[in-house]
């Protein structure tokens, strides 16, 4: 009927040299009918529920073991038509390629046609260390704030090309960007990051560096770390020897959730108090690691005597947490541990959200009904972490069954928002819209349908 085709497919790393001649028989395929086609090399790939065919492969000296292992080769289409009056804008951005200026709105809207036309959703495929990656997620966020973007980073053996868009392969360092458009298209986002939280929750007082910790709740980072160690199970004291992550909540982010909690719980307090925080959603931390402890951080005060003139100078060492991320003064922080238990247990809980949102927010009459889903799923979780290769698709069918049409890749990097969100970026708050990118994450990008004439 002319509606426009999208077809993904997703290539483990042992068919990384044939990626020009798969994206070619991809465009082939189609012809001069309305289509968009996007090729990825991944660390593995998802086929469906239950299926996941994890590569194994880390270096160039084990893709001689991949290449002769016959289960290792895999490759996973995932084809549809979109719903009536749909359309796909894909660009991309790479070398040679460097597009309009972030800060440019109207130009990133004449990219993607979308003067007057705002986009239902962007799927973004980059390399891994992409810059062009970080530019594009910015400025999507910056000029459709209102719109969700979910993707994945590439998983290649050293440098060479590993996406391709409508046929052509990109230079490798690329960043292609999928604008979903139509007034009967619908995309989701569930984002499960795979921890659970220990102890309480702190407020960030001092920083060096934008990211080293100096003190949480006026007192020494470490203590604090120290005092959550002691009130754990013995299960995240070990977690925590060698699996230590921060959860993270900015100063504006709370000031907005605490305008929402019943005024007795924020009348005449500076700040929110752990007891308040913890009324906040669950999944709305942004999940980052702690590098290591940092011996050395000077904390300085100084003053002048008025009379005398002569400046006074006090300092002492205190040991800092430094962390993958940029924190600042006021933003809410709390532990938290990695590993099957809590990765399964948030999965699990990520797509109930997803099941309330959809029934809260107004059902299929509102939000469509979900038909195909892409799932990019970090290559340190599936075997690695749960001792078997099809736990996250499993756990996928265990929700959605047969109704949805699932594919994907082990992605070297997950791009996302937080928790789970149905029917559009608007329907959240700020902070959850806003667009990360994620490790040891699953993201699962929902496309859902108004079209109840057919898939």
């Amino acid at each position: 009927g002319g509606e426009h085709v999208l077809a993904f497919c997703f290539l483990s790393r042992a068919h990384q040299d044939a990626l020009p001649r798969v994206a070619a028989a991809l465009e082939a395929k189609f012809g001069a009918a309305p289509h968009t086609s996007v090729a990825v090399v991944g660390g593995g790939v998802i086929g469906g529920v239950g299926d996941e065919r994890e590569d194994g492969v880390t270096s160039e000296e084990r893709m001689a073991v991949a290449l002769a292992d016959a289960a290792a080769p895999a490759l996973s289409v995932l084809v549809g038509a979109l719903p009536r009056g749909s359309a796909v804008a894909a660009r991309w951005l790479g070398p040679m390629r460097g597009g309009p200026a972030k800060a440019d709105g109207d130009a990133w809207r004449d990219l993607f046609d979308a003067r007057g036309d705002e986009p239902r959703g962007f799927f973004l495929f980059a390399d891994p260390l992409s810059r062009f990656l970080r530019k594009t997620q910015r400025a999507l966020d910056d000029h459709f704030p209102a719109v969700l973007k979910v993707g994945g980073l590439s998983a290649p053996l050293g440098d060479a090309s590993a996406l391709a868009l409508n046929g052509e392969l990109l230079p490798f360092g690329s960043c292609a960007t999928l604008a979903l458009k139509g007034p009967l298209l619908r995309l989701d986002c569930v984002t499960s990051q795979g921890c659970a939280p220990v102890g309480e929750t702190y407020t960030v007082t001092t920083v060096e560096q934008g990211q080293v910790l100096v003190e949480l709740d006026d007192a020494p980072a470490f203590a604090a770390m120290e005092l959550t160690g002691e009130g754990a199970t013995p299960r995240e004291k070990k977690l925590m020897e060698s699996q230590l992550l921060v959860g993270l909540r900015p100063a504006a982010a709370i000031r907005e959730e605490a305008e929402k909690l019943p005024r007795r719980q924020t009348a005449g307090a500076a700040r929110l108090r752990p007891a308040d925080t913890d009324c906040l959603p669950a999944e709305d931390w942004l999940v980052r690691q702690v590098i290591g402890l940092v011996p050395t951080v000077k904390r300085r005060t100084s003053w002048n005597y008025r009379l005398s003139g002569i400046d006074f100078n006090t300092g002492k060492d205190t040991p800092g947490l430094a962390i993958g991320a940029e924190v600042r003064p006021g933003d809410q922080l709390r532990f938290f541990v990695r590993d099957a238990e809590a990765a399964d247990a948030d999965l699990a809980l990520q797509f109930r959200r997803y099941g309330a949102e959809r029934m809260f927010g107004g059902g299929a009459a509102v939000l469509g009904r979900p038909v195909a889903a892409v799932m990019f799923q970090c290559m340190g979780r599936g075997a690695a972490l749960f001792g078997d290769g099809a736990h996250d698709s499993t756990a996928f069918g265990a929700e959605f069954g047969d109704f949805v049409t699932l594919g994907g890749y082990f992605a070297n990097g997950e791009v996302g928002p937080l928790g789970a969100i149905t029917g559009g970026a608007s329907r959240v708050d700020k902070r959850r819209r806003e667009t990360h990118q994620h490790e040891y994450t699953t993201v699962v990008a929902m496309i859902a349908s108004l079209d109840d004439t057919g898939d």
